[in-house]
């Protein structure tokens, strides 16, 4: 990544509740640095949601809903 501890993948809109939704992705065995688990705590504590996500299923099935929340009330 070009910042340390930035989660992988933002989607820059507001749904569920959330101001934004930041995904980092990991393998099954994949850790989070100490960067990414700072990086994690100060948003979460502006409101956005943050997840790992270890797979492509993972991330359809956390992605999709978010999505849909946020077109139906747009």
């Amino acid at each position: 990544g070009m910042l340390a501890g930035v989660a992988d993948l933002l989607l820059l809109i507001p749904a569920q509740g959330y101001t934004m939704l930041a995904i980092e992705m990991k393998t099954d065995t994949g850790r989070q640095s100490p960067f990414q688990k700072d990086w994690q705590k100060e948003a979460e504590r502006h409101g956005i949601r943050y997840e790992v996500v270890r797979s492509f299923d993972e991330f359809q099935y956390l992605v999709e809903p978010y999505i849909r929340d946020y077109e139906g009330r747009n």
